[in-house]
């Protein structure tokens, strides 16, 4: 029918995408925790904080949405007790693992 087939397609893209950011942070070498049944992943990017504090996570936060146009949730946000936790949903990557790398390689210079 076409609600299987439009689950089967729905599901093979989620798990493409899951699979595109976890390789990357992979690749980063930037820990991260999937929540199992959801649709996010916690990123660990206190390597990145210019700051050890909410401040550093929130001024992480706009950089990240300003240079590589990749908006996360802040641990903040989600009652993280540790700054430099971000949630991010992976249904919607692209290419912004992609651009991370580029990012975090200049950021914190």
């Amino acid at each position: 029918s076409f609600m299987t087939t439009l689950q089967k397609e729905s599901n093979t893209k989620v798990l493409h995408s899951y699979q595109l950011l976890t390789s990357g942070l992979d690749r980063l070498q930037i820990p991260y925790r999937s929540v199992g049944a959801g649709i996010f992943v916690f990123i660990d990017l206190r390597s990145l904080l210019r700051q050890d504090s909410f401040e550093g996570e929130r001024e992480l936060h706009q950089a990240l949405a300003r240079e590589i146009k990749w908006s996360l949730t802040p641990g903040e946000a989600c009652h993280h007790p540790v700054p430099g936790f971000f949630r991010a949903c992976y249904c919607w990557v692209s290419a912004a693992a992609i651009r991370l790398e580029a990012f975090s390689a200049t950021w914190r210079t």
